[in-house]
C-alpha cells in the first residue's frame, strides 16, 4: 500500500498533463483492482485518465476520463477485464491529471492499493503445501 500523495497545478498550470505511475508484478496473480481515496480542490485536476501497460512504454487507456470528488471518496478501477495483466511479470499503471484551473489547485491521493487473486496454479501449489505440512505433523 502506498500512503499519501498530492499533485498541485503549479505555476501557469504546468502540471496539467502530469502523470503518476505505479509499477508492480502480477506474476501468479490475476484480476487486479486498484483502489484509493481521492479528493480535489475546486480548482484541482478534474479530467483524470488511468492507463495500463505491460512494457512500460505502450499504454492503453482504461475507461474514460473522470473527475474526482471534492471531498474524500473511494475510487476503484476493476481491471479484471484486462486479460493481458494476468500473470504479467511487469505492469505499469499511469494516472494522467488534467483540468486544473488555478496555480494552487490540487488533487490528493491516499491509501493506494492494488489487490489481485492468485491464479489457479498458485492456489493448487498452496493446497499441496498445506497437505504436505498436515501429513508431516502426523
Amino acid at each position: 500500500m502506498i500512503q499519501a500523495s498530492s499533485l498541485e497545478s503549479g505555476t501557469v498550470y504546468a502540471n496539467n498533463g502530469a502523470t503518476m505511475t505505479i509499477t508492480f508484478s502480477m506474476a501468479d496473480l490475476a484480476d487486479p483492482i486498484l483502489t484509493y481515496a481521492s479528493q480535489r480542490t475546486s480548482t484541482g485536476f478534474n479530467a483524470n485518465q488511468l492507463a495500463w501497460s505491460t512494457d512500460g512504454v505502450n499504454f492503453t487507456d482504461f475507461g474514460s476520463t473522470y473527475a474526482p470528488a471534492s471531498s474524500f471518496a473511494l475510487v476503484s478501477f476493476d481491471l479484471s477485464t484486462v486479460d493481458a495483466l494476468d500473470n504479467a511479470p511487469t505492469v505499469t499503471l499511469r494516472l494522467t491529471v488534467n483540468g486544473a484551473s488555478s496555480v494552487s489547485g490540487n488533487n490528493r491521493f491516499d491509501n493506494i492499493q492494488i489487490n489481485a487473486i492468485p491464479t489457479p496454479g498458485t492456489v493448487a501449489l498452496l493446497g499441496l503445501g498445506g497437505l504436505i505440512i498436515a501429513r508431516r505433523r502426523r
